[in-house]
């Protein structure tokens, strides 16, 4: 990179004869563009690959990150029934027993009335 003279040029920016810029300016107009990478930028066709692979990474991600939210409630749903499956078969067995409980209650009671 040449050295050029970079201080903010304080003389007009067209010559009046000629109509093109003047030497101070066309070289701090020529410092600030190979500060600015000279033109050394990627190619459109490089940055609209670029852009189409990055497309393509964040619909992939946000398809399986929606499968993953799918396969989360549907875990969800089937924990939640097997749950109250358990819950009902508890209170079946809970009842049933209460049911024999009293049973064999008045038994006993039957028995001890005419016992005593």
């Amino acid at each position: 990179m040449a050295a050029f003279p970079t201080g903010f040029p304080n003389a007009a920016l067209v010559d009046p004869q000629s109509g093109l810029p003047t030497m101070v300016w066309r070289m701090f107009l020529l410092a600030l563009y190979e500060r600015t990478g000279a033109g050394s930028g990627g190619s459109l066709v490089t940055l609209q690959a670029e852009l189409t692979a990055e497309t393509a990474a964040r619909q992939a991600a946000d398809t399986a990150l929606s499968g993953a939210v799918t396969a989360e409630a549907a875990a969800r749903t089937a924990s939640v029934a097997a749950e109250t499956t358990r819950a009902e078969a508890a209170e079946a067995s809970l009842s049933a027993e209460i049911v024999v409980l009293r049973s064999n209650g008045a038994l006993l009671a039957r028995q001890w009335f005419l016992t005593a």
